[in-house]
């Protein structure tokens, strides 16, 4: 009988110290650093990531600015290119880490995009404003050679229905995300449920993200890969075989304990931090409220 692969845990959904509108008060209280981000995959054992901050992609262009240029970093990067990172050595461990490029586009819906070949230049300001942008928008992820995977449908800012088909009929994306733990809410509990049989029903890939909001999400949902089903070599065939996986679904998900307070906690974070800071601002936040539970713009 021979050896039995070892399953690489993948993380296709996450947020750095950027991870929740940029520039205000709670994107300081999602992931403390970019060091506690590195630290946090090492802890729940996670060997390749994706970072999907909200409508800015140049996140993984922060990390490696920081790992090229802290000294406890040095000769801890075995290779990089502008698709992903990788880092060895880390933390007393032999474990190699693989990060990948990446974005969640916030407009009209949410919609992760990773590894790609180069930066896509987004920002809260240039989000697609109609299907057809969109459309364009994705083009230019598959042309780059990226991976497409719409984030919590029917959720909180997930496409709808007939969103969910367009892309699907028009080969536009490769996955859905059918366990998201923010997906908890008693109005959303069905979600998860709801997206989970729209893959069966269109035979489409279905995995499992964490959408790190809070440092206890990481461990919460991912996807498990055979290590001989991914190629090492650089980050260009690590995408490539990470890719043809999820299209062809060879992977296994992980679908954690979800905790309830946690994610209230996250949602209810911003009156009480405003709170902390004057009551003049504790008013601001709260008028901005309905946008941070269900935002149209960024």
């Amino acid at each position: 009988m021979g050896n039995i692969p070892s399953l690489f845990k993948v993380s296709l959904h996450t947020h750095t110290i950027r991870g929740f509108y940029k520039g205000t008060t709670i994107s300081k209280y999602t992931i403390p650093s970019l060091d506690e981000y590195i630290h946090l995959l090492y802890k729940n054992d996670i060997s390749i990531a994706a970072i999907t901050d909200h409508s800015y992609d140049g996140g993984f262009d922060d990390l490696v600015k920081k790992v090229s240029h802290e000294k406890k970093y040095h000769g801890k990067i075995r290779y990089y290119d502008d698709q992903g990172i990788n880092l060895t050595d880390l933390e007393d461990s032999k474990k190699d880490l693989h990060i990948l490029r990446g974005v969640e586009i916030t407009r009209p819906f949410h919609i992760l995009a990773i590894g790609y070949k180069g930066s896509l230049n987004i920002t809260p300001k240039s989000m697609p404003e109609s299907m057809e942008e969109l459309t364009d928008l994705l083009s230019e992820v598959d042309k780059k050679e990226g991976i497409r995977i719409v984030a919590h449908p029917f959720g909180i800012s997930g496409a709808n229905r007939d969103q969910l088909n367009y892309l699907v009929y028009n080969k536009l994306i490769e996955a859905i995300e059918v366990f998201n733990p923010q997906n908890v809410f008693p109005i959303f509990h069905k979600k998860n449920n709801d997206s989970l049989n729209y893959s069966i029903e269109k035979n489409i890939a279905g995995v499992a993200s964490p959408d790190n909001h809070t440092i206890r999400d990481f461990s919460k949902a991912y996807i498990k890969i055979p290590e001989n089903l991914l190629d090492f070599s650089n980050i260009n065939l690590l995408v490539k075989s990470l890719k043809e996986n999820i299209i062809n679904r060879k992977f296994d998900r992980h679908e954690g304990r979800v905790n309830l307070l946690s994610t209230l906690v996250f949602y209810q974070a911003p009156p009480y931090l405003a709170y902390r800071k004057g009551r003049e601002q504790m008013k601001e936040t709260i008028r901005k409220i309905p946008n941070l539970i269900k935002p149209k713009t960024f």
